[in-house]
């Protein structure tokens, strides 16, 4: 199976290596008692898994070339420093911000960038094709 697959797994690891946009992420990963770590790397089109020994800037050069020039989209994390062009994902600042409201001293602050984050979250995807109107406030 493995053979039958290595053709497209590497066409679709080329694609996501020159896209334009890509979303990426790691996950610890266990076999018996080893420990390794489940690395994807997301377009619109194509999702590319891999699993890596380490959780490091080596592993996500390994994932998405060392040479990707495309906008990478992650959380925080390290190991994604080397890529020039960088957002942050949403789901993730607002888990931090929660986290804040939750936080004993903090919630003031917390609650104030929770609150932010629906209307700014809210203009960018009207400017999306095919969203106008959506609401995604709870």
């Amino acid at each position: 199976m493995a053979e039958a697959l290595a053709a497209p797994v590497a066409e679709a690891h080329e694609h996501v290596k020159g896209a334009p946009v890509v979303h990426a992420d790691e996950t610890s990963w266990r076999e018996s008692k080893s420990r390794a770590w489940l690395w994807v790397a997301t377009t619109a089109l194509v999702a590319v898994f891999m699993i890596h020994r380490r959780r490091n800037a080596k592993a996500a050069q390994v994932l998405l070339g060392e040479d990707f020039a495309g906008v990478l989209c992650t959380d925080r994390y390290g190991a994604y420093h080397w890529v020039d062009r960088r957002g942050l994902c949403w789901s993730h600042l607002l888990r931090d911000f929660q986290a804040t409201a939750e936080r004993y001293g903090s919630e003031w602050h917390g609650r104030r960038m929770v609150g932010w984050f629906w209307p700014v979250g809210e203009s960018w995807l009207r400017g999306l094709p095919g969203l106008t109107g959506t609401s995604t406030a709870p």
